[in-house]
């Protein structure tokens, strides 16, 4: 076997569908070329440049993350992670219309719980990624009651990054309010004079 580095033609390979063939030359009476039998078949291969939810021209947000076992309204306090453990969370299939920007095997769903609403490494809960399922299935990730220890308003979105390494634009957001801390007391006023 022998390897061989072939640089992209400037400024890089375009995205599409490329062959690559291997010709080999025998040095024979001033480098005249080898017979045609010296030539490989074409293999074929892809360059993806283009994220998810995106064609050449534009790209789109993905929509928008459920909490599955907290809908609309639920506060997220104690006794509701004691109950549930956690939270979970559902990611809609891409069914992204231009092909470029579907689902293909090997794209992962980065999850963002967050105060803010753009993805911070600080605030991605899903670590390496997790496995988008096929069209029509539905992907879920669970993120456990000890990694929820702050109170405020949050925000659920994702991005997804294919096998290639494109990422798409972060999704549209849905929020919770987290509230791990108890209620204040009233007490009496008390002024000191």
């Amino acid at each position: 076997i022998i390897n061989r580095f072939i640089p992209a033609p400037p400024p890089e390979f375009q995205h599409g569908f490329y062959e690559l063939m291997n010709t080999q030359y025998r040095n024979a009476a001033g480098n005249v070329p080898g017979a045609a039998f010296d030539s490989s078949n074409p293999c074929a291969f892809r360059v993806d440049t283009i994220a998810p939810y995106a064609v050449a021209s534009s790209r789109e947000q993905p929509p928008v993350a459920s909490f599955i076992n907290a809908p609309p309204g639920t506060i997220i306090n104690n006794a509701f992670l004691v109950n549930q453990g956690g939270l979970e969370f559902g990611f809609p299939a891409n069914t992204f219309g231009p092909q470029t920007g579907r689902f293909e095997a090997g794209d992962r769903i980065n999850v963002y719980f967050s105060p803010v609403m753009d993805p911070r490494p600080e605030y991605l809960v899903s670590g390496s990624g997790v496995p988008m399922l096929p069209p029509p299935a539905i992907s879920t990730f669970f993120l456990p009651a000890t990694q929820i220890i702050l109170s405020g308003l949050y925000y659920l979105f994702y991005t997804i990054t294919d096998r290639a390494g494109n990422v798409s634009r972060p999704s549209f957001n849905e929020f919770r309010t987290v509230a791990l801390l108890e209620d204040p007391m009233p007490l009496p006023i008390f002024l000191p004079l």
